[in-house]
């Protein structure tokens, strides 16, 4: 949850606990109940409320289900990994996730090509041009202080020591 989502969740929660001490009734345990309190039906809130706001709001109509879909486009195209969307969403496996939205993954992805046109020995490697799934030098180099296996990788220039390929200690030439 966002810290705003929680702001308000915890508001809504204390005006429900001042409006029922005043009444002498329990408080909903429900976010989304009914004017007694009680379960809100789904087809309710749905029908009544959901499409009522979109319509006072106007906006098209939507189904409720396209808020997931929304939610995960949104968090891609703001430079969130796949993996942390695919958590959020409860999916299986990233495939599911990637075929539904890999088409919203930012392009990432030319980056790293136009860095394979610098030799490694002369790269430039800045934290700003690091995407989110992406360490930036200063977290690999503290990273592999407190890590003596990375360390060893980093000093003894074994795979490529920049965060951007799994190290093989098989591969011993940095170039490749």
């Amino acid at each position: 949850m966002s810290l705003e989502l929680t702001r308000v969740l915890k508001d809504l929660q204390l005006e429900r606990q001042i409006n029922a001490g005043a009444s002498g009734t329990d408080v909903p345990p429900w976010v989304f109940c009914n004017e007694s309190g009680g379960l809100l039906h789904p087809n309710n809130l749905r029908d009544r409320i959901f499409y009522g706001l979109l319509k006072k709001a106007g906006l098209r109509q939507v189904r409720f289900h396209d808020l997931r879909h929304s939610y995960a486009s949104l968090l891609l195209q703001q430079g969130e990994s796949p993996v942390y969307v695919k958590e959020q969403l409860g999916h299986s496996s990233i495939q599911i996730t990637v075929d539904c939205y890999g088409h919203l993954i930012p392009g990432g992805n030319k980056q790293a090509v136009d860095r394979l046109d610098t030799p490694l020995a002369q790269a430039a490697f800045h934290a700003e041009s690091a995407t989110p799934a992406q360490p930036s030098r200063e977290a690999e180099r503290t990273s592999a202080r407190g890590n003596l296996a990375d360390q060893a990788v980093i000093e003894r220039r074994y795979g490529v020591s920049d965060g951007f390929r799994t190290r093989d200690l098989r591969i011993h030439n940095p170039a490749l």
